[in-house]
């Protein structure tokens, strides 16, 4: 059995989210926007180091803080 053959393989692997570490840096941006461009939702670990990253002013955020300082 192939996983094509699986009921619903494909459709539950694009609904559940991809975790991407380390969003904010150059390599973690462009593997951003390519699961996104393909339709994936994501959670992005983001550093904020006081300034807007590129993600902050390319892409639609929800934004939940971190508890951590």
């Amino acid at each position: 059995m192939t996983i094509s053959e699986l009921p619903n393989a494909k459709n539950s692997l694009q609904r559940s989210p991809i975790c991407v570490l380390d969003a904010s840096s150059y390599l973690g941006f462009w593997i951003l926007k390519g699961i996104l461009s393909r339709g994936h939702s994501i959670h992005a670990a983001v550093q904020n180091n006081g300034g807007e990253t590129e993600i902050m002013k390319n892409i639609k955020l929800d934004i939940i803080p971190s508890l951590l300082n």
